[in-house]
């Protein structure tokens, strides 16, 4: 259920809850799969200097997110050792993202949107990172404490506005926001990687 006018629309931070907090963040850009695979590597290092445990949040949007997505629905599964390196990062996260993204999509599902009346070339998208997904949806990511706090960002056609997709909320600080949101997670990237032409809104 909508809850309107939780947002300051200055800051669009929750009302009632802290701007800023102390702690490492990490935003990851977009940029395609070239993107995926630089924040991959990035990822990669932060975690070999014993970093990536400490990060407290992590934001992404288009192809940040298909890394940040892999890397929230997997973090109960890292294994960090006691200097605080996980020592499964590259089966867990590096190998998934390397061989998915060695599979092009764009044409594929680009040319079936746009062939088929009932389906928009953003719906075959997310299907297609369902692959990588499977069926988790953002209740699969860190709960509080657990982890970082992972946020998906799109931008809302409507309201012209971010869009902020995570654990506890759905949220557009003009609309309200969704609690404990249930959208799966490869709709949420799809969403964040949607771009016009070729990718209308999801």
């Amino acid at each position: 259920m909508y809850k309107p006018n939780q947002f300051d629309h200055r800051s669009g931070a929750a009302i009632g809850e802290q701007a800023r907090e102390p702690g490492i963040a990490l935003a990851l850009s977009g940029g395609g799969f070239r993107a995926t695979l630089f924040h991959v590597g990035a990822l990669w290092r932060l975690n070999e200097l014993k970093l990536l445990r400490d990060l407290k949040a992590i934001t992404s949007v288009s192809g940040g997110s298909i890394t940040s997505g892999l890397l929230g629905l997997r973090w109960k599964q890292l294994s960090f050792d006691v200097s605080g390196e996980a020592t499964n990062f590259v089966e867990l996260i590096v190998k998934p993202i390397r061989q998915f993204c060695s599979r092009g999509c764009d044409v594929n599902t680009v040319l079936r949107g746009w062939l088929n009346p009932f389906r928009r070339p953003s719906h075959y998208l997310a299907k297609h990172y369902g692959t990588l997904f499977g069926d988790a949806t953002l209740q699969d990511l860190p709960d509080e404490g657990a982890g970082p706090r992972f946020t998906i960002y799109a931008t809302n056609l409507g309201t012209g506005v971010s869009v902020r997709m995570l654990r506890k909320r759905l949220a557009d600080f003009r609309l309200g926001e969704i609690p404990n949101p249930t959208v799966l997670l490869a709709t949420a990237v799809a969403a964040s990687s949607a771009f016009p032409p070729l990718y209308i809104p999801l």
